[in-house]
């Protein structure tokens, strides 16, 4: 997982955004707002419900059960739970997503349109806790991958990914989705305070092209879903024509807005005409942030036509997966998965797929090699390894830490009890299988330095 980029409240806000806020807001609430973009950007974590860490010290976001507020931002590369998947790097308002989810009925099949890098792709993991499918789809091959990445760290088993453009999607799989999300590609406004770059790249021009986008890629978020079905649509920016001004496209496409209800001590404004909700720095302790949901007309029917794939026999990749269900296991582009119930219908339509269920990794030349997903996996089957602070992060740098013998070609190395990535067991030493993307690139700091690597966790 990526932490976010660095804070940017010191870096000058563009003139033209300036007057266009004035203009937007007046001077007297724009004057309130401009200045609140100029403290610094509060750091969040978004806690893995799984995988309980003492946070006894961390105060709560009020809008999510798991979402925590740090006192200063770590250095989140040093800290080995975070590699583990043990939390979350994720700004506080987008967390509001839990409270309208919880107003919603879960989803047999449901699609992250715009996914990258799975904040809210993992969100409604957790939300959905193994009910249905969530498709968490990203159309930049580069931004896919890390999100991949980051689905497999957060180690749910009922997830389809895929590196598809909204068209493709819509072509081949119209009205297939009882739940679609789409965070659109925003110009970026409710950053300003928490990445330099947001205000660096900001023109009007950009407004208009991400409102252009935006208005383009709608139509097609609105094609998968099912009659009675929802949408939730967001951004991170406060131009009204990239949020509550998409709402003619919409009802013209078929789909009513959606009461949500959300405590006024949260501090989000709710729009006129049921428009949405919007966070705006020194009214919400978060970032800028829009949210709205929306309900294509006609009756939901809540029943998946389902596939159970021809199952492939994946030799000793299936010994490490838990025992606790059934799994069927496919055989799809030189890689085997574990899918431990029958797949949506349309699974085989989904154009650039991925990521189904578990990845178990491939069989080479009669070799095993298995898949850096299984270690993230709750209940996987292999012999394990606790490594400590420094030895932990070695091995996330990629050295290997001192041989024990353990009698296993394949260990999981784990840290806190939370699986980290495999040890391959050569003689008497182990090879370190970390994935080398995925590989601490800084230097570490000597053991036993103070301050500690991190002190989130008392």
């Amino acid at each position: 997982m990526k932490p976010s980029s660095s804070g940017g409240a010191d870096c000058p806000l563009p003139m033209d955004f300036v007057q266009a806020c004035e203009s937007a807001w007046g001077l007297e609430l724009s004057g309130v707002r401009l200045q609140a973009l100029g403290q610094p950007s509060e750091t969040c974590i978004r806690l893995h419900p799984k995988r309980a860490l003492p946070n006894s010290g961390l105060e709560q976001v009020p809008w999510h059960p798991h979402g925590r507020y740090l006192k200063q931002r770590p250095v989140f590369t040093l800290d080995p739970s975070f590699h583990a998947g043990a939390y979350y790097v994720q700004e506080a308002s987008s967390m509001v997503l839990w409270s309208f989810l919880q107003q919603l009925p879960k989803p047999e099949f449901a699609i992250d349109l715009a996914a990258a890098p799975g904040g809210k792709s993992t969100l409604l993991l957790d939300w959905m806790n193994e009910e249905g499918w969530l498709l968490a789809n990203d159309p930049i091959p580069n931004r896919a991958l890390a999100l991949q990445d980051n689905l497999k760290k957060w180690g749910y088993t009922n997830v389809l990914q895929s590196n598809a453009n909204p068209e493709q999607l819509a072509l081949q799989l119209p009205g297939q989705a009882d739940l679609v999300l789409l965070d659109a590609p925003c110009s970026g406004e409710g950053m300003f305070r928490k990445d330099a770059f947001a205000r660096q790249q900001w023109t009007l021009n950009l407004r208009e092209s991400c409102r252009v986008l935006q208005h383009q890629i709608l139509p097609y978020a609105v094609e998968l879903i099912k009659p009675g079905g929802h949408l939730i649509y967001s951004t991170c920016t406060f131009h009204e024509a990239e949020n509550q001004g998409h709402a003619a496209l919409l009802r013209g496409l078929g789909l009513q807005s959606v009461s949500m209800q959300i405590p006024e001590e949260y501090g989000f404004e709710a729009l006129a005409g049921n428009l949405g909700w919007a966070a705006y720095p020194g009214q919400v302790r978060g970032e800028g942030f829009y949210v709205s949901v929306w309900r294509k007309e006609g009756v939901l029917d809540r029943k998946l036509e389902r596939a159970a794939p021809k199952e492939s026999s994946a030799g000793l990749l299936e010994d490490f997966l838990p025992l606790d269900r059934d799994w069927n296991t496919i055989a799809y582009k030189g890689q085997y998965y574990g899918v431990p119930k029958p797949l949506p219908a349309c699974w085989s339509s989904i154009p650039r797929l991925q990521l189904l269920g578990v990845c178990l990794g491939k069989i080479d030349k009669g070799r095993v090699v298995p898949d850096p997903h299984l270690p993230f996996i709750e209940g996987c089957v292999a012999p394990r390894l606790e490594l400590n602070t420094e030895e932990a992060l070695r091995y996330l740098k990629g050295l290997a830490p001192e041989f024990r013998a353990m009698n296993a070609p394949w260990i999981v190395a784990e840290h806190r009890g939370l699986g980290l990535g495999w040890l391959k067991t050569a003689g008497q030493r182990f090879n370190n299988a970390y994935p080398h993307p995925w590989r601490i690139r800084m230097d570490l700091p000597a053991p036993q330095s103070e301050p500690r690597l991190n002190l989130i966790w008392k």
